[in-house]
């Protein structure tokens, strides 16, 4: 645990922080378990949604991303000899392989606009553009977002508000919403930015699979600093029915969580 996330911990339960969901607002919240001491695994009987409280702000959380944060090679900027051999191999065998996201997609929508949401320095806007996709990132971190412009020649935006309302065919987000304070808000932006009938196509760790289930918040993937959501089938189907969705998922014993959802129109 950083010494800044235990401080900002600290002073919010000093503070007498609300207990009350991020997402629907619901103050009458449980424990199911302590992380450090310090961090709670909270759970919303209403919408099924595990949290950690105390729960950052989206200021807060803005401030990691721009600085703090990182997870090896899908984050690290990648030296110019690095960059040239992984456009050399077009990405092909390794940790930044989008060929099995793509293959999902392409069965959903051959072709069209698509944007990536939570896309790092580009390697998978690259590859999506790479496969006949008129691909957008998205990302939060401006100095990544510049990175993919810059060093690959793509569309990246770091802000939500520059794209046009239902302009893409797909959204595709990997390990992303496990991050997100404001999940109601990035739902509502999914609704907005999609075309009727579009696709959005999400990976995330299970909150509900094997491991989570015998390790608890001693998995790595369930709560934290950078994780500030448990996800599950049960939470992502009610709230995206919500947002007008129709999703489909994985099988639920697996420690990654696949959800394609069919925007009604």
């Amino acid at each position: 645990m950083r010494v800044a996330f235990a401080i900002d911990c600290v002073s919010k339960i000093a503070a007498r922080q609300g207990k009350c969901c991020p997402y629907c607002g619901n103050p009458h919240t449980r424990l199911l378990a302590r992380k450090k001491v310090i961090a709670q695994l909270r759970h919303c009987p209403d919408c099924e949604l595990m949290f950690l409280w105390p729960k950052p702000t989206v200021a807060t959380n803005n401030t990691l991303y721009q600085s703090a944060y990182y997870e090896g090679v899908v984050s690290d900027l990648p030296s110019r000899d690095d960059l040239a051999c992984h456009i050399g191999n077009r990405f092909h065998g390794g940790i930044l392989d989008y060929s099995g996201r793509i293959s999902t997609v392409r069965e959903l929508c051959s072709q069209g606009r698509l944007l990536d949401y939570g896309a790092s320095w580009g390697y998978g806007v690259w590859q999506f553009r790479d496969a006949g996709y008129d691909a957008v990132g998205f990302e939060i971190s401006r100095f990544r977002t510049l990175f993919g412009k810059e060093r690959l020649g793509l569309e990246m935006v770091d802000s939500i508000g520059n794209l046009p309302a239902h302009s893409f065919n797909v959204i595709h987000s990997s390990h992303v919403l496990e991050h997100i304070t404001d999940l109601r808000t990035t739902f509502e932006d999914f609704r907005k930015l999609l075309r009727p009938g579009g696709h959005l196509v999400v990976s995330v760790p299970n909150g509900a699979g094997r491991s989570a289930r015998e390790l608890g918040v001693n998995w790595g993937p369930m709560i934290g600093e950078k994780h500030v959501n448990a996800l599950t089938q049960t939470f992502l189907g009610r709230a995206l029915a919500g947002h007008g969705f129709i999703c489909t998922f994985g099988p639920k014993d697996d420690d990654e969580l696949h959800l394609i959802a069919r925007l009604e129109g």
